[in-house]
């Protein structure tokens, strides 16, 4: 979730328009569906993937 909000919302834009790319998004990149999607994509991932860390690492 960090690096969605971090890296995507915030720091892509401003890089993307500080090297003059010219389709860059808005800042802040908080797009729908492309970035909400993405958040939660990340989210319903790392549930199952925490879970069986925790089950194989006891």
């Amino acid at each position: 979730m960090l690096t969605t909000i971090g890296l995507a919302v915030i720091v892509m834009p401003l890089w993307l328009q500080a090297v003059g790319f010219p389709m860059a998004p808005p800042f802040p990149n908080v797009a729908f569906p492309g970035t909400v999607l993405s958040l939660v994509g990340h989210i319903v991932y790392a549930i199952p993937v925490a879970l069986a860390y925790a089950v194989i690492t006891e």
